[in-house]
């Protein structure tokens, strides 16, 4: 089940790739601004990351002062609101201080009550002296003598604007007032209500900005309008009214883009400095850094005269509020309560710096598109790249795609102040890398498992473990290379078998095929099967081996010596002593994972393989214990080797000279090197027929090893050729009609 599921997710692995690719930018494409709260809190924590790690203020471009309500203020002067008087005083001493405008972060929205009003309210007071009363209600007006101090300088007010209906106050003459035909294009927001402030303190004021900001889905406050609408009527914000008095600029300039039938703004202008702006009209705000970036001065010390003058000489001074009681702190994307005075003071220090396009970042009107194409190009690149790379450089490939999407975002940010969303092509190459990542990772568990399944069974456990650290080394289909098989057989098996019961003859082959097995793993082996007492093996797969044919035979001699101790164990307890023959041979082998659908096994084919079984078969014939092909022993450069025979066996037209492995050359004595040395020149005289040479060095040999099989093999052959001489152009080849 898990296999045919993940064969269907490698073939879908395309499609599905590309299908993600277009959801994710089709729905950009479509809800772009309207991200839900999932994705655009996503959005909202990498802006917030990037803005942290890029924050690198230039210099205050102009003297700006805020002076703090805070709760030292409250406990000086009284719990807020504060009477008009005390408003006036503190105006009257700022602009006695020198300051340049006084913006209010403050709304004056209801009216403060007049004491003549109060004492009128008594029907005796009214009617003693009522008349002279309500003469002098003038001389008591609080609202009025506050207006005559805000008229004193450049005072700027603020209003809040919302969306609960109703108003309050008086707003301030709008910015632009669009035609009832147009109104319905525009795109930035509308407000239901709002809360100016009183008419006879407006009316006083140089002019009015809203204070309202628009905190993101987390309530975190990253934009801030520069415009707004209430009705079919634009106003300014706080911190725009305040930098067009200061700049003397007439009036408030608005850029607009069409897309489609909607007129969208891009930048707001004041005498050559231009506030790049959203489709909504928002300005992305250029925080200088954490709270308190900005000198503050705390309002009873400006009432009391304690504030330092040269500090106020000149200034732009905002007025506003710390005290936690007053509740207009807000969340930033550098700390949380942050006064919303300061976040004024930001966009304030922006407008009217040099280059003010240059300290705001901005979104384009043709961001969407961007961010769209930026989606489909990276998505297909994933699509065509990532199948085809194996697990390393899949997570390379995902490292680098990933450092790709944020480092050209940052760059974009840093050196071109552009605001593109992260989030959306962020989200496809983690998508998309991940998906492609699990899915190598279940193909690859499943390869682990398969070799495991498959190999386990075959080869030493180091080896498996090597095949699982090199699994793309690995094949399962069948392929042709040189190798080298072993085929090892117990003489007189039928014979043994008679003799033990099934019991007793299972318990000795597991006693034989234990310590066989080790040998050939240890060597590097790979067992192919196991038939009856045959056992068969092989070197130079499922790894590549360049010294198989030198493994296969180190293993073999091995196995001699390890029979000769089972021998004498076997002998020792009263079993059979038994014996075995081997032989090995190296050619061109096909192998692969080969059978049927109802059965299969790692093998190797060819007639190699199956000239290695002559071999074996061989060995009975000669009365020895080990022969190996020509082509195995060409490769054998470190054994002591005597050659036995030119040979045609049974099935083969094409002779092969076959050799006996004696030892490696380190072990090998003196006296076998002068009888291998005597062997070669009696087969000398043999081959060239010399009969009476080979004859005698023979019965030489004969005397060393009487009875040796082989040595009387060639004296009877030395006697047939003497009575019957071979034809002309005779080789040696001796055909071998037995298997």
């Amino acid at each position: 089940m898990r296999q045919t599921l993940i064969r269907v997710l490698r073939r879908a692995a395309r499609p599905l790739g590309i299908a993600l690719t277009v959801a994710v930018a089709f729905y950009h494409a479509w809800l772009g601004l309207y991200s839900p709260p999932m994705m655009e809190r996503l959005e909202a924590l990498l802006y917030d990351l990037r803005f942290r790690v890029t924050l690198d203020p230039p210099p205050v471009a102009q003297k700006i002062v805020i002076v703090d309500i805070d709760e030292r203020s409250l406990a000086a002067e009284g719990r807020w609101p504060w009477s008009r008087a005390r408003m006036g005083d503190l105006l009257e001493t700022l602009y006695g201080q020198g300051v340049a405008i006084v913006g209010f972060d403050v709304t004056f929205s209801e009216p403060e009550r007049n004491p003549v009003d109060a004492v009128l309210a008594d029907p005796a007071i009214a009617a003693r002296a009522g008349g002279l009363l309500r003469a002098e209600r003038t001389r008591f007006d609080a609202d009025r003598q506050f207006a005559e101090d805000v008229a004193r300088g450049a005072t700027v007010l603020g209003f809040f604007l919302h969306n609960d209906g109703g108003y309050i106050g008086e707003l301030p003459q709008p910015l632009v007032t669009l035609p009832p035909e147009d109104a319905d294009y525009w795109i930035v927001p509308q407000t239901l209500g709002f809360a100016g402030n009183q008419p006879v303190i407006q009316q006083a004021a140089a002019g009015a900005g809203s204070l309202t900001t628009e905190p993101d889905v987390d309530g975190v406050v990253r934009r801030s309008p520069m415009i707004y609408r209430v009705g079919d009527s634009l106003y300014p914000a706080l911190s725009l009214e305040v930098a067009r008095l200061f700049l003397g600029a007439e009036q408030v300039t608005l850029e607009t883009a069409l897309q489609g039938d909607t007129v969208v703004l891009t930048a707001v202008g004041l005498d050559g400095h231009l506030i790049p702006v959203d489709a909504r009209g928002r300005a992305v705000v250029p925080y200088r850094g954490y709270s308190h970036s900005f000198p503050y001065v705390s309002a009873t010390d400006v009432l009391q005269g304690k504030a330092d003058r040269a500090l106020l000489d000149g200034a732009i001074v905002l007025v506003g509020t710390s005290a936690l009681g007053l509740k207009d702190l807000r969340s930033t994307p550098l700390e949380t309560g942050y006064p919303g005075v300061e976040v004024h003071a930001n966009l304030l220090d922006a407008i009217i710096g040099s280059g003010a396009q240059e300290r705001f970042w901005y979104r384009p009107d043709y961001e969407v598109g961007a961010t769209v194409l930026v989606i489909l190009a990276l998505g297909i690149a994933i699509v065509l790249v990532q199948p085809r790379l194996g697990a390393g450089g899949q997570i390379l490939f995902s490292v680098l795609s990933i450092a790709f999407v944020v480092g050209s975002n940052y760059a974009l940010w840093v050196f071109a102040k552009l605001d593109f969303p992260l989030a959306p092509p962020l989200a496809i190459v983690l998508l998309l890398n991940g998906f492609y990542l699990v899915l190598g990772f279940l193909e690859e568990t499943q390869r682990r498992a398969q070799i495991h399944s498959m190999f386990g069974q075959y080869v030493a456990p180091a080896h498996i473990d090597r095949l699982l650290d090199t699994p793309d080394q690995v094949t399962f289909e069948g392929e042709s290379k040189e190798m080298t098989v072993l085929f090892s057989d117990v003489r007189s098996f039928t014979t043994i078998s008679e003799k033990l019961t099934a019991q007793g003859l299972k318990q000795l082959l597991n006693r034989y095929f234990t310590p066989i097995t080790k040998i050939i793993f240890d060597n590097q082996g790979t067992i192919d099967k196991y038939v009856g007492d045959m056992v068969m093996a092989f070197w130079g797969a499922p790894l590549d081996d360049p010294q198989h044919a030198e493994h296969a035979v180190d293993a073999a001699l091995e196995m001699l010596r390890k029979v000769d101790e089972l021998k004498e164990e076997f002998g020792a307890e009263g079993l059979p002593r038994i014996d075995v023959g081997v032989g090995v041979n190296t050619g061109p082998m096909n192998v692969g994972d080969m059978g049927s659908s109802y059965r299969r096994a790692y093998t190797v084919l060819g007639d190699a393989v199956n000239l290695g079984s002559r071999l074996e078969g061989a060995t009975k014939q000669y009365g020895l214990r080990l022969l190996v092909g020509e082509a195995t022993a060409a490769q054998l450069p470190n054994h002591v080797l005597r050659l036995i025979d030119r040979l045609q066996v049974k099935g083969k037209t094409e002779p092969v000279q076959v050799f006996e492995p004696l030892c490696r050359k380190e072990q090998a004595s003196t006296e076998l090197l002068a009888r291998v040395e005597r062997w070669h020149a009696a087969q000398q005289a043999y081959f060239g027929q010399r009969w009476d040479d080979a004859e005698r060095e023979l019965a030489k040999l004969l005397v060393d090893e009487p009875g040796c099989k082989l040595y009387l093999i060639f004296l009877e052959r030395v006697k047939a050729m003497r009575a019957n001489p071979p034809a002309a152009g005779w080789d040696g080849v001796y055909v071998l009609n037995e298997k």
